[in-house]
Formats: structure tokens, C-alpha cells, sequence
């Protein structure tokens, strides 16, 4: 148990790591060649590197963030049809192997690879769905001008989702209104309540 709270404590961390970027107008391929490594071992692999296809060079690829390899080493995968599965959008587990694809505007347009090799422990659907949705965070920074940052654009909007009359409901959101006026970031964790009537 104590094993999954620092993992999802680094899901978490991960996350917010690419929030900020994409407030700060980050580079992409500098992001994912400093995420490549954190990848790793946020999800306890040996080894891995995430690959880029240059859109104007079909047949091409750029690999970023290389972790654990060695000059001529290499990541094999026995699955066959694994680049069909990736352009199609979804990710591919092949032992201890995972391959995730990177998307952008529904096209693949790289992917994510990890590999244990010390402890092969196959990776799961969970995992592979976790790195879907980190990928697509990385990518929203490959419309992010460098220049654009949260300080020049307005403030975020979000959509009312806390619901009540009751005075207790319509103090805390006039908390959270104050609190958002500020230049703290503001993570607000509930847990679902009861419905009455």
C-alpha cells in the first residue's frame, strides 16, 4: 500500500510538472526528453525513450528523454502488429514491454516505450491508460507559443460543479472564489456527499 501512495503521489507530481510547463509556454521536445527518464521511474521500468515522427520526413523518427540504453541497444517487441496499434491510438503491452502512443488531433504522432527488464513485471492496462493521458497532457504544449504564459492570458474558467443552498455551500465558494483572485495554484480534493432532499 505504501508502494501505491508514492506512485500515485508521482502520478500526481508528474502531472502538475506538465501543467506548469504548459502555463510557462514550454519547449515539447524539451519536455519529453526531461520526462523520458522521469517515465521511468515513476513506473518502475528499466528502460525506455519516447519517439517523435517528424511530420515532414515520413519513415523518420527523433528519439527523446533515452533512459538505460546503451549504444546499440534495443527494445524488442513481439507483437507484430504493433505500429498498426499504435497509429490506431491504442497502446501495446508485449510481456514487460509497453508502448504507448502519443497523440495530437487524433493522429499518432510518436509513442512512448518502457521496458522492465530487472523485475519483468508486465505492465497494466491502468499503466497504459495512466501514459495515454500523460502523453496527451505533453502534447498540448506542441500548440504553446514559448511566449504565451498564464501571466499574459485571463484568468481560468471552469464550470460550476458544487451544488447547495445551504450556507456552509455559499461560504465555501465564496472562499474559493477569494482564494482563486490569488497566484496559488488550488487543488480542491471532495468526496461525493449523500443527495437529500
Amino acid at each position: 500500500m505504501l508502494w501505491r501512495e508514492r506512485f500515485t503521489s508521482q502520478r500526481f507530481d508528474l502531472h502538475d510538472h506538465l501543467s506548469r510547463t504548459r502555463a510557462c509556454g514550454g519547449d515539447l521536445r524539451t519536455v519529453l526528453d526531461a520526462i523520458g527518464p522521469l517515465l521511468v521511474t515513476i513506473m518502475r521500468a528499466d528502460r525506455g525513450f519516447i519517439r517523435l515522427f517528424p511530420e515532414d520526413d515520413p519513415g523518420s523518427y527523433e528519439d527523446l528523454g533515452v533512459t538505460g540504453l546503451n549504444g546499440g541497444d534495443s527494445i524488442g517487441i513481439t507483437e507484430s502488429a504493433f505500429i498498426e496499434r499504435l497509429l490506431a491510438g491504442r497502446f501495446v503491452r508485449d510481456g514487460s514491454t509497453l508502448l504507448v502512443p502519443l497523440l495530437w488531433q487524433s493522429r499518432t504522432v510518436g509513442f512512448l516505450c518502457l521496458d522492465r527488464q530487472a523485475v519483468p513485471i508486465p505492465f497494466t492496462d491502468e499503466e497504459g491508460h495512466f501514459l495515454i493521458g500523460v502523453g496527451q497532457a505533453a502534447m498540448t504544449l506542441r500548440d504553446v507559443p514559448a511566449s504565451a504564459g498564464r501571466e499574459t492570458s485571463g484568468p481560468i474558467r471552469w464550470d460550476a460543479h458544487i451544488v447547495g443552498r445551504r450556507t456552509e455551500v455559499q461560504k465555501f465558494v465564496a472562499e474559493i472564489r477569494k482564494a482563486a483572485n490569488g497566484n496559488a495554484n488550488i487543488l480542491l480534493i471532495a468526496k461525493p456527499a449523500a443527495v437529500s432532499n
